[in-house]
């Protein structure tokens, strides 16, 4: 049996988001939907959700407000 698991743990920061010029045309235009992503929204929409993937698990907690000192 071959089974691969990957956790990711992702808050409100989820990294570097490419602006329009850094991404380049030809994945722009294959990748219509990565507009505004950054680059770890990519992978785990490619990775997981856009292709279906039947291990896929997602747990998505609200915010937490971070008392401040």
């Amino acid at each position: 049996m071959n089974i691969n698991c990957v956790h990711m743990s992702v808050s409100e920061r989820v990294g570097w988001v490419p602006t329009d010029n850094e991404v380049p045309e030809a994945v722009k235009s294959s990748y219509r939907w990565i507009e505004g992503l950054s680059v770890t929204e990519m992978e785990i929409m490619h990775g997981a959700y856009r292709k279906d993937n039947p291990n896929g698990a997602y747990d998505v907690s609200p915010s937490v407000q971070h008392p401040q000192n």
